[in-house]
């Protein structure tokens, strides 16, 4: 038995049986999106009323403040990080602690 013959006998039914099963799932898939999309769909409002665009705002600017805390948050992290690493290698790399009690400790 020829390798050629072997591997086109054994890897040609995988291959055309999972084309097909391809080809048959974006077939059902089209049809189920046609038959779904086949209502009557609600019409949207022409703009957005007050109380929406006052809401979106408000949803804006608390994400700007968490934003900030964040940015805040990894700022401390940094200074954190590099304060400790000062200490292990003994230098402080122009961090100063904040009083002589702390450095005393």
């Amino acid at each position: 038995m020829d390798v050629h013959n072997f591997v086109f006998e054994a890897f040609l039914p995988g291959i055309v049986g999972t084309t097909g099963c391809i080809t048959f799932l974006i077939l059902v898939r089209a049809l189920g999106k046609r038959i779904a999309g086949s209502g009557a769909r609600p019409a949207l409002p022409a703009s957005p009323s007050r109380e929406d665009a006052e809401r979106w705002e408000r949803l804006e600017q608390s994400i700007d403040a968490m934003a900030i805390e964040v940015e805040r948050i990894s700022e401390a992290q940094r200074f954190t990080v590099k304060l400790l690493a000062g200490r292990s290698t003994g230098s402080t790399d122009g961090v100063q602690p904040s009083s002589p009690a702390r450095a005393a400790q």
